[in-house]
């Protein structure tokens, strides 16, 4: 009955991820039994397998718990508000996506059957994206459940970083077919992250490939992937500034270079109305952090509108409130938002965290001979919150959910080869002794 039970626990989690991954673009309420059927499994089979198995946390571990008790600290020490316990749940559920994940006994099938739901979900939800954009039900090119243009983007571009790492691959056997496959996703990808119009996600793409590109230039691919996208993206540029006028592909481009002009990147620029709005939540962020007597802790998880704005004192006016805003929704940089709602430990815990993902992806970075798809995921589910996440959004919702599970995947990997090649040693330090 145990080995039976514990079997269909395995069953039920690797049912809950699928789906999970599955829904995550497209469907909006599957996601959340999804994840309950994910946790239940997961759980279960670890708390029903005699003898459980009890050992002292890894570094990554004490972080994860670290998070998650500022951000409970920050919930109960502002109770009641608003949000109640969403942003701790939120938290939680991240939280445990990445744990789950570090720690997985999948197979490698299972793993490769993961990515290929997880990129069949992403094309169909472009497809879907577009067809509700150009049905007018949309103003954007956006998926229909993983958030607003901006954190669809964010999404995007972490899936388009799979895909890649899978393209480039040298490791795990993927047959040419399959890196035709990814291929062709990469570049409708492409295409539609650049349709997206936000800045902030292309910022991103460009400096993770600039990482790629010291990290990997003398792989063949990797220049090949190069020249190919740099030649889709001026094409559709010059495009755009041939194309019609009032055409919303037309405009969605030029918004992307918006910021750019014969003199370079116009950084001092806010006078766009996005870029004006955007500045103010970032003083009122910063002036809360500040000032508004919750160094340790924050104002709790997802309270953000609570802010008092009025209340606040800036060193200059804004420009957008209260005539375009009245309430505050977040700060529109991911750092910003945890500093304001989880406080100073919450920021430096969550900073932390992020550190030590890059440190062990710099540590483990791979030559151009020997890249596995894991190592380049990790790179892009952690630079695209990072960058884009910077301009505009929390770190929260479907892209966080994603950024995790692949950090997740990605950061366990490392460890296991780290035991292996650890065991490997060990054993030929025993037998290498002389007798």
């Amino acid at each position: 009955m145990g080995a039976s039970a514990v079997t269909r626990l395995h069953q039920l989690e690797l049912f809950g991820l699928y789906a999970l991954v599955f829904s995550l673009p497209i469907m909006e309420s599957p996601k959340h039994f999804a994840i309950v059927l994910f946790s239940v499994g997961a759980l279960g089979w670890r708390l029903l397998q005699k003898p459980i198995e009890w050992r002292k946390p890894d570094t990554f571990e004490w972080l994860l718990f670290s998070m998650w008790l500022v951000s409970l600290a920050s919930t109960l020490a502002n109770w009641p508000m608003e949000p109640g316990i969403r942003g701790f749940e939120n938290l939680s559920c991240i939280l445990f996506l990445f744990w789950a994940l570090y720690r997985n006994t999948y197979k490698e099938s299972q793993i490769r059957l993961f990515l290929w739901i997880l990129i069949a979900a992403v094309m169909l939800g472009l497809v879907e994206g577009l067809w509700e954009w150009k049905s007018g039900i949309r103003g954007h090119l956006e998926f229909h459940s993983a958030g607003v243009v901006t954190q669809s983007a964010i999404y995007l571009g972490i899936s388009m970083f799979l895909m890649f790492g899978i393209f480039l691959d040298t490791a795990s056997g993927f047959s040419t077919y399959v890196r035709v496959v990814m291929a062709v996703c990469l570049l409708f990808s492409l295409f539609c992250l650049i349709v997206m119009g936000n800045r902030g996600s292309v910022l991103a793409v460009i400096v993770i490939m600039g990482l790629l590109s010291l990290t990997l230039f003398h792989n063949k691919r990797l220049r090949l992937a190069l020249g190919i996208t740099l030649s889709i993206t001026i094409i559709m540029t010059i495009s755009a500034y041939i194309g019609t006028e009032n055409s919303i592909l037309t405009q969605r481009i030029k918004h992307l270079t918006s910021n750019v002009s014969k003199h370079g990147l116009k950084l001092d620029d806010i006078s766009g109305p996005n870029d004006r709005l955007r500045f103010d939540h970032w003083m009122v962020g910063y002036t809360q952090a500040t000032q508004g007597g919750h160094m340790l802790l924050g104002i709790g998880p997802r309270n953000f509108p609570s802010i008092k704005v009025d209340q606040l004192k800036f060193s200059k006016p804004l420009t957008t409130y209260p005539s375009v805003w009245q309430v505050p929704s977040h700060a529109h940089n991911l750092f910003l938002t945890k500093w304001c709602e989880e406080g100073t430990l919450g920021l430096t815990a969550f900073i932390l965290f992020l550190s030590y993902v890059a440190f062990n992806l710099f540590r483990h970075r791979p030559s151009p001979e020997n890249i596995h798809w894991t190592w380049i995921a990790c790179l892009g589910a952690l630079i695209m919150p990072i960058v884009a996440g910077s301009f505009n959004s929390p770190f929260i919702n479907e892209f966080a959910l994603l950024s995790m599970m692949l950090l997740g995947i990605s950061m366990g990997r490392l460890k296991k080869n780290q035991l292996i090649n650890s065991a490997t040693y060990n054993d030929y330090e025993i037998f290498s002794k002389p007798s």
